[in-house]
């Protein structure tokens, strides 16, 4: 049996009520309903530096970041390298914490090299 249009509408308040009732609450007049909006925010967190290959911890080192009270984490990256995207970093890890993110990675060269998280946060308000 298909319903359409008012009858289809009707059926379903009509099974509404009976599995325990709607409440329905009005606005005041001229009011409009309130509608959450969704901010987010991207924190950098400090530069780390990754030691030579040949030096402490093999080169390895790890780099946070954390999203401020109330947020919650959405995303996150990270920059490695002079460049950025250096080739001469390779990342172990990147991923999220409870409330950031951190990347670990191995420094492929014989110079100090820079690496940083990046955080992505979110929250409704």
């Amino acid at each position: 049996m298909k319903l359409r249009g008012k009858r289809a509408l009707l059926a379903l308040a009509a099974l509404a009520i009976a599995a325990g009732g709607v409440t329905i609450a009005a606005l005041p007049a001229g009011a409009a309903p309130k509608v959450p909006t969704f901010v987010t925010t991207t924190v950098t967190g400090p530069d780390t530096t990754l030691p030579p290959l040949l030096g402490t911890n093999n080169g390895i080192g790890t780099a946070t970041a954390s999203c401020p009270a109330g947020f919650a984490v959405t995303g996150g990256g990270y920059t490695a390298g002079l460049s950025g995207t250096d080739a001469s970093t390779m990342v172990i890890h990147s991923g999220p914490t409870a409330d950031g993110w951190e990347v670990t990675a191995q420094n492929r060269t014989s110079n100090p090299l820079p690496l940083t998280a990046v955080v992505v946060c979110g929250q409704l308000q």
